[in-house]
């Protein structure tokens, strides 16, 4: 037994269902060291109850338990019940700007072995998955945001305004439903 299967091991196993790990970096700059506590630090200042993530690799590949499984995390909005959180150190160029692959070998190995740790350890999770593409998740990831995106958007993109439905009905065509009743416009 490996020592990182030791480790995984030790830990208690969720009740919940797990389908899917979750593999992020904390966009550090490349050989930037940083601890399981700087992340859980970041994490509470922004208000959250703990670190996000259930599992940290750090640049010399050594695994250490962030959030227990057993908790919900909170490392991808919308998607967080059904997953693991694993985060490795690193992530973008020395420039702090341009994204890269800075994972060391030692971090690479550790990485690959924490995730069969876990599928052992999970039968049922099916996939292993990085986040959605910034694109991708903007829609579900700040949905207070996306919302006040879609306010922005004139009434007569609306498809019934754009239609004429409310021509009829003795309503300004530039005004649909939604906006009547303070909502964005679909």
């Amino acid at each position: 037994m490996s020592d990182i299967e030791r480790i995984v091991a030790a830990h208690p196993r969720a009740t919940r269902p797990i389908s899917e790990i979750v593999v992020h970096c904390t966009a550090t700059p490349e050989g930037r060291d940083v601890s399981v506590e700087t992340i859980r630090g970041w994490h509470k200042g922004q208000g959250w109850r703990d670190i996000g993530y259930h599992w940290v690799v750090l640049l010399d590949g050594s695994v250490k338990l962030g959030r227990p499984e057993a908790q919900v995390g909170s490392h991808v909005a919308g998607r967080n019940t059904g997953t693991l959180g694993v985060v490795y150190v690193g992530g973008v160029a020395k420039d702090a700007k341009t994204p890269k692959d800075t994972r060391t070998p030692a971090q690479r190995d550790a990485l690959m072995g924490l995730c069969r740790s876990l599928i052992d350890k999970y039968p049922t999770i099916k996939k292993v998955n990085r986040p959605p593409r910034k694109r991708e998740r903007a829609a579900w990831q700040r949905p207070r945001q996306a919302a006040r995106r879609l306010a922005q958007i004139p009434a007569r993109r609306c498809r019934e305004v754009r239609h004429g439905r409310y021509a009829d009905e003795g309503r300004d065509q530039g005004t649909c439903r939604h906006r009547q009743a303070g909502r964005p416009a679909r």
